[in-house]
């Protein structure tokens, strides 16, 4: 079976609708999107301009800061403070420009961290305490779920190693109960993947995982990708999903539930502040 994203974003937007119009009439102010992007790389707009078209759709504000990436450290963090005074969820926008001080990401207040990929929101959720996961692993787990897959004992692989896929979706499925093989850039995956009944696959290499590598039945989603002239591409071929019992492609699969996601974090943080004002 293949995966349909933008059907269950679309199912997601339909319930942030209704949330927002009967949970969040009554509060203070109405939840909000600050969005700081660092310089003017076209994959990091095209990913921008999905988000702000989401945010007008369930009827979040969503607000653009575009920075240099030559100014100042200290500019690129006041800028950040500053959208964490105007809105109840402030991200980054990734991938950040080549050069860019990894510590950006730590400037965004705790409990405004939407996408949860500063230092202080991951030891939030290392803690056990964080209502949030990071919005990929949100979006895998949502997959998932809508497809009534049970990781609990299942043999995980997941591929690569990153701070936006592997890492936090590793941990996910580790707590979830299933048994888990974290596979680094250059694993042999002939050998690693034969007997994997899960694959999450973030390395962003076009086309590293085959069919021949994959047992009958296997689970694949595919999170990462590729920027070619073509367009985006995922780390696994298309014709894996002969094989799979259920495959997510790219583009359509993971991305646009990570959208999604990504506004559920910011209407449960805008709860969370609520609650512990």
């Amino acid at each position: 079976m293949m995966v349909n994203g933008k059907g269950i974003a679309l199912r997601i937007a339909s319930a942030q609708k209704l949330e927002l119009e009967d949970e969040f009439e009554e509060m203070e102010s109405r939840p909000s999107l600050g969005v700081l992007i660092i310089g003017d790389d076209p994959v990091s707009l095209s990913y921008l301009d999905k988000k702000e078209a989401y945010g007008r759709e369930i009827g979040v504000r969503v607000e653009r800061m575009e920075i240099d990436p030559r100014v100042p450290l200290k500019e690129i963090k006041s800028a950040i403070y500053s959208l964490a005074e105007r809105h109840q969820g402030v991200i980054v926008q990734l991938p950040l420009p080549r050069g860019a001080h990894a510590d950006i990401l730590d400037c965004i207040p705790m409990e405004r961290d939407v996408d949860a990929l500063g230092s202080r929101a991951i030891d939030w959720q290392t803690s056990g305490n964080s209502p949030i996961l990071p919005t990929v692993a949100a979006a895998v787990r949502a997959i998932l779920s809508e497809h009534n897959v049970d990781v609990y004992g299942k043999k995980a692989v997941v591929v690569g190693k990153g701070k936006l896929v592997g890492i936090p979706v590793a941990t996910w499925l580790s707590r979830a109960g299933a048994k888990v093989t974290s596979l680094s850039r250059g694993a042999d995956l002939l050998i690693e993947l034969k007997e994997a009944e899960i694959i999450i696959s973030g390395a962003g290499e076009k086309g590293i995982i085959t069919p021949e590598m994959l047992q009958k039945g296997v689970v694949l989603i595919d999170a990462g990708t590729s920027g070619t002239t073509g367009g985006f591409q995922g780390d696994a071929v298309l014709e894996c999903a002969e094989r799979c019992s259920l495959f997510s492609p790219v583009p359509g699969g993971v991305g646009p539930v990570t959208v999604a996601m990504l506004f559920q974090n910011l209407l449960t943080l805008t709860h969370w502040q609520q609650q512990h004002k």
